[in-house]
């Protein structure tokens, strides 16, 4: 039996493997990369390079993969090329802590691929793996709670290539959702065996998810696995019998999510760190409209943004894309109609609170108000729904199998009812007969060329209608026949199939040369222009965070959590700030561009911006490069500065002061006062950079009266200073900035970036690890329980639940633990 089950995980793995190859193969067999980075072609400088061909980009909506997952994890591959740990990002706004904000999940299993393979490549394989390892553990949870193995694999298609699952495939979301199935297991093995194993496999998979990558899914899942454990625990007397008391299977449960939190401080606490030094780190906004439960149906019926339309849906596709399959759907609704299963009820509840938690619904409005739950994107709670809908289609399945005739004609009546659902909707919305499906509808949608919304909804219904139709006549003919392997294989077939002619494009595969565009003249003149400050671009001129893909530090960004004193005084001096995004400076805020010691800017190339400090250094067909002659220098040393005790007095007297005033009296906190009167020197303050590293600044300070040198870096925990070798404190210049007080002669001056809540959770994170290790290699050896003479040993292994026999009118226990017999 065990070679048998062996040998189908096996085949499971291959499968699985296959559908996902067969997802994106133009990217990992057909020579092309999984990236979307073609929407770089169509803003400047790099809009030069875009050929004719190239009308629009593949998907303009995964532009998060662009401007942040993308270029922050090619930067972590070179930093770590480089020999060196990069904790701290100093290409985006004014530096930012890489563990801190957690989008690149660079301590993820799969990202470490992308630092050893060909980077672009290495997207492609991660995407697979993701599609394998969330059907894999689907899988596993529906054979674990007794399902056969047509269920099993019903539901690893359909959560693998699940829409929701795979719109979503280049977000770290992603990596945190893969492991739901694999959370459940590990809570299943916990509340049903008393060993150490359980816990250890709890606790990798609860610090997996919080290496992710995204602590917001991590809190969504974290509901479901709770919800399961709580499920386990207060289920029938079996369960908690066999592995002991109730208490006792809590204890461990609470013991893995413990050890996995302990795993995964190694980023939380530097999250946490960030958290009290950001500005408000909510995501949470309103709830999906009602009408989003049409994307249950009919996912494409507003268009979708890789076929070149996307009409006037409730909220972008991949928020609201709730698509497991057509057949799936119908066999997950139509397997409730007769008595369930307790774990069948359990994923019931789990989808009807998911959408609760999503979807707007009448009288639930104040529901996403509450604490927590108001800083969150609720409508990702999909995640939770997809993973449910997936479990009770293969229950649906099973009781089909299961079913005699007449139970398999009620399913298949339930289902017809489904799936009438939309096409009766559009009937009674009004549309009337006319906009009834039509064949010749569906190959627009197919293909890719839908160019209006009728076509879109015609397209639509029709692939619905096809899809369910079709899923119908199998599952009747399944029904009928003596040869089930076969139509099951063929049913299961067209569900893939259903799910990846929908899911195909969407995440595009372009060529190399279209992901990985070679830096324009601007961008060279730039590089050139920048020296040791930043650059900025008005407008749309070299989207956030791409900039760091060229070796130009941006003082734009976007990264979540945002620095509250950065972000105080970026907006103080009249930058344009979008949610999550720190945009561009207008036309009207030279101040920052000097205040933030932006020595370049960056235009297109018809654009001519009305400040009188910029200088033009260079003018190319890709854009212009202006010199800003007035920016404050990235390090300079003041002899005389401006004491305050508070960050609200610094916020202040900096907007107060004009930059002359900055670079002669610099806005010092909780400094003392400068003295009165000073000796006289002769000799100017001259600051040199020795080493200008991502986590370390090294700076050549000479000056014959001393003061307070300025660093046009974030000020944030974690920086440490020494002045020829000589520990120094920080304080915060300029509102944002690291200051440090030099005394007079030439010194040696040092920043470097060592934070204690890395050190502390990477250490605690180690132990974690190594207690998790040893929980899987280690089985502590069990002492044999001495029996009563003449009477056979049995230890708690030995017990099962007994199996009672009907004889006449009494029910005896044929195996009870000890020899005891029971008449009921």
């Amino acid at each position: 039996m065990i070679g048998r089950v062996r040998g189908r995980d096996g085949v499971v793995v291959v499968g699985l493997l296959a559908l996902g190859l067969l997802l994106v193969y133009p990217a990992v067999l057909g020579g092309r990369v999984l990236a979307p980075e073609d929407i770089l072609l169509f803003s400047p400088p790099l809009e030069s390079l875009r050929p004719d061909s190239l009308i629009r980009p593949a998907n303009y909506l995964l532009s998060d993969s662009v401007v942040v997952f993308h270029p922050d994890l090619a930067w972590v591959r070179g930093v770590l090329r480089s020999g060196h740990l990069p904790l701290w990002d100093p290409d985006i706004l004014t530096g930012e802590p890489l563990l801190a904000t957690q989008q690149t999940a660079m301590l993820f299993p799969l990202s470490l691929l992308a630092y050893v393979l060909p980077f672009w490549s290495a997207l492609g394989i991660i995407a697979v793996l993701k599609v394998l390892l969330a059907g894999l553990g689907t899988w596993w949870v529906c054979r674990t709670l007794g399902l056969r193995p047509a269920a099993a694999w019903l539901a690893a298609v359909t959560y693998g290539l699940g829409t929701y699952f795979v719109v979503w495939l280049d977000h770290p979301q992603t990596n945190v959702w893969l492991l739901v199935p694999w959370l459940l297991l590990a809570v299943r093995r916990v509340a049903r065996r008393r060993d150490l194993r359980g816990v250890a496999l709890l606790g990798a998979a609860v610090g997996l998810a919080l290496l992710g990558g995204h602590p917001e899914s991590v809190f969504l899942v974290g509901l479901l696995v709770v919800a399961f454990a709580a499920n386990e625990v207060a289920g029938p007397g079996a369960s908690a019998w066999l592995a002991g008391s109730r208490r006792g299977v809590l204890a461990r449960l609470v013991a893995g999510a413990v050890l996995g939190a302990l795993c995964g401080l190694v980023v939380v606490v530097p999250f946490i760190e960030q958290i009290g030094q950001s500005v408000n780190a909510a995501r949470g906004g309103a709830n999906l409209p009602q009408r989003a439960l049409l994307s249950l149906f009919m996912p494409d019926f507003w268009g979708r943004p890789d076929t070149g339309f996307s009409g006037n849906g409730p909220i972008n596709y991949a928020e609201r894309t709730l698509y497991i399959g057509a057949l799936p759907l119908l066999l997950a609704l139509a397997g409730l109609h007769r008595r369930m299963r307790r774990e069948q009820r359990f994923f019931l509840l789990t989808l009807l609170g998911a959408l609760v938690l999503a979807v707007h619904l009448p009288g639930l409005g104040g529901l996403p108000r509450l604490p927590v739950l108001k800083e969150v994107a609720l409508a990702r709670a999909l995640v939770i729904a997809s993973f449910s809908l997936a479990m009770l289609a293969a229950y649906g399945l099973e009781s089909f199998l299961d079913g005699d005739a007449p139970h398999r004609r009620r399913m298949l009546l339930v289902g017809s009812l489904v799936g009438l659902v939309p096409v009766v909707a559009e009937l009674i919305g009004g549309r009337g007969v006319g906009r009834l499906p039509r064949f010749a509808d569906l190959a627009p949608s197919l293909w890719g060329r839908t160019v209006n919304q009728a076509q879109a909804e015609a397209g639509a219904m029709t692939r619905w209608v096809l899809a369910a139709g079709l899923g119908l006549v199998l599952l009747y003919l399944l029904g009928r026949s003596r040869r089930r392997r076969v139509l099951i294989a063929v049913t299961l077939g067209w569900c893939a199939i259903d799910l990846l002619a929908l899911d195909h494009g969407y995440q595009p595969a372009i060529s190399q040369a279209l992901a990985d565009p070679p830096a324009t003249p601007s961008i060279v003149a730039a590089r050139a222009a920048e020296g040791h400050g930043r650059v900025a671009g008005l407008g749309q001129y070299l989207i956030s965070n791409v900039a760091e893909r060229y070796g130009l530090r941006d003082v734009r960004g976007h990264e979540l959590p945002v620095n509250r004193r950065f972000i105080d005084l970026f907006a103080g001096l009249g930058g344009t700030v979008a949610p999550g995004t720190l945009l561009y400076t207008n036309r009207k805020t030279g101040r920052l561009l000097d205040d933030l010691g932006v020595s370049a800017f960056l235009t297109g190339p018809t654009l001519s911006p009305k400040l009188a400090q910029l200088r033009l250094v260079s003018a190319t067909a890709d854009g212009r490069v202006y010199r800003n002659t007035t920016a404050l220098p990235r390090a300079y040393l003041a002899s005389s500065w401006t004491p305050v005790p508070n960050r609200t007095a610094a916020l202040a007297a900096t907007l107060r002061s004009t930059p002359v005033e900055l670079r002669r009296t610099p806005v010092i906190e909780t400094a003392s006062a400068p003295p009165a009167s000073r000796p006289r020197r002769r000799g100017s303050s001259t600051v040199a950079f020795t080493t200008d590293a991502a986590d370390e600044v090294k700076l050549s300070v000479g000056s014959p009266t001393g003061g307070y040198l300025v660093l046009l870096d974030s000020y944030y925990p974690g920086w440490q200073a020494t002045i020829d070798g000589r520990r120094v404190s920080i304080q915060a210049a300029n509102e944002a900035f690291r200051g440090v007080r030099v005394p007079p002669g030439a010194h040696q001056v040092d920043f470097r970036y060592r934070p204690t809540s890395v050190l502390a959770g990477g250490l605690a994170s180690l132990a974690g690890w190594l207690i998790v290790l040893l929980g899987l290699i280690v089985r502590p050896r069990r002492p044999r329980r001495q029996g009563r003479p003449g009477r056979p040993t049995t230890g708690w292994r030995d017990r099962r639940p007994p199996r009672l026999r009907r004889s006449g009118s009494e029910k005896t226990a044929d195996t009870m633990p000890d020899g005891v017999r029971m008449i009921v």
